[in-house]
């Protein structure tokens, strides 16, 4: 986003007060039920434009004070509550990393991969001491030696199951992050991050 409509977002009293401040009195699960059919990513965005906003007002390290602190704290418990995966599972659950497994090493030959990387390291230590010792005919054949490993790693066994599980992983995400949000996802779910959002959603009304 550039600085002329970053500006623009902020000065703009409609799409902040709509967006992510409540009106006096109105109850948290009216308010929640304004992001139906908005996305996880949309909400995760304005939640960034915001503190964003705060870090440009008070600068780098600087505290919000009062409604702004307040309304701050909000917009991080919100986007906290609304960015969990069908389980209520936070971004930690997003990403199996089934690939760290030893399940999934034994299943794909990690000792292969583990040898080229191995062999991967040596090349890599020989491209740093030609390049120190200015060796030019050296650095070419280290930076090819190393390619050469780098390749076989990535085409290796192993290597192919991991990007296809990463591959995965991003996918999952992406699709969570930008499905709309249905009114049931938006209730009371008995969390600890809505305990923490009707306290914080308190606060901000004590502003209002």
């Amino acid at each position: 986003m550039s600085m002329q409509s970053f500006k623009k977002f902020f000065e703009d009293q409609e799409i902040t007060h709509t967006a992510l401040v409540p009106s006096a009195g109105e109850p948290l699960s009216s308010f929640l039920q304004r992001f139906e059919g908005s996305t996880i990513k949309q909400i995760l965005d304005k939640s960034s434009f915001v503190s964003m906003y705060f870090m440009n007002k008070y600068g780098i390290g600087g505290a919000a004070q009062g409604a702004d602190k307040a309304t701050q704290e909000f917009t991080e418990d919100l986007a906290r509550f609304v960015n969990r995966d069908e389980k209520g599972r936070g971004p930690s659950s997003f990403r199996p990393r089934v690939y760290e497994t030893d399940e999934f090493k034994a299943k794909h030959n990690y000792e292969e991969y583990e040898e080229l990387d191995r062999q991967y390291r040596q090349a890599f230590k020989k491209v740093f001491l030609a390049r120190r010792a200015d060796d030019k005919e050296a650095l070419a054949a280290a930076e090819k030696e190393k390619a050469k490993f780098s390749d076989a790693m990535a085409n290796s066994e192993f290597g192919r199951a991991e990007k296809a599980a990463r591959n995965a992983e991003d996918e999952y995400v992406e699709t969570l992050h930008n499905t709309p949000l249905s009114s049931d996802q938006l209730s009371d779910d008995g969390s600890k991050e809505y305990k923490q959002l009707e306290l914080s959603y308190d606060r901000v009304l004590e502003y209002i």
